[in-house]
């Protein structure tokens, strides 16, 4: 039973144990608090398409975008003009996107394809795992596209936002001029 389970889970001291796990378990014991804003995020590595691996702690001193996508997602890909013409007005800012594709391992070739396609110039890695993957469950990702704005430190600032929305953090956080 769910209540059981988050009583035991509440009397659990998280001090040091570690962040992912306790995200995952958070994650699926209360799933209407999906909201990870002020959190640190949890770390990963997964490969680019050069099968070289990318760590998101590597990001640290940044400010990071995490966009989970697929190459079937057709939101997806029609938000990515827009999100390419941010990322070329904010690069020069020390700003960073992670495109993390959800495709299957059967659909790699689909990846890269896209990857070409949209002449995509941020990282981009694959977790092959799909939603069943430990990383799509760490950021409880039920649907894509979904994205997390991460700050210079680790922190979530927001995350689901539209490519308006990143634009409008973005001036804000780099103090430009629309």
């Amino acid at each position: 039973n769910i209540l059981k389970l988050r009583k035991m889970f509440e009397k659990l001291d998280l001090t040091h144990q570690d962040s992912t796990s306790v995200n995952i378990l958070k994650s699926n014991l209360y799933p209407e608090e999906i909201s990870m804003i002020g959190n640190s995020i949890s770390d990963f590595e997964l490969p680019n398409e050069n099968e070289i691996l990318l760590q998101t702690k590597n990001y640290r001193g940044k400010i990071l975008f995490i966009d989970f996508w697929a190459s079937w997602c057709e939101p997806c890909r029609k938000q990515m003009p827009e999100i390419k013409r941010i990322f070329s007005k904010f690069k020069k800012h020390k700003f960073i996107i992670l495109a993390v594709s959800l495709d299957s391992k059967k659909d790699k070739q689909k990846w890269l394809n896209t990857i070409i396609k949209e002449n995509s110039t941020w990282d981009n890695v694959i977790e092959t795992g799909e939603f069943d993957s430990k990383i799509a469950k760490m950021y409880n990702i039920q649907s894509i596209p979904s994205n997390f704005l991460i700050d210079d430190k680790g922190i979530i600032i927001d995350q689901n936002i539209s490519p308006e929305e990143l634009e409008e953090q973005l001036h804000t956080l780099f103090k430009t001029v629309k």
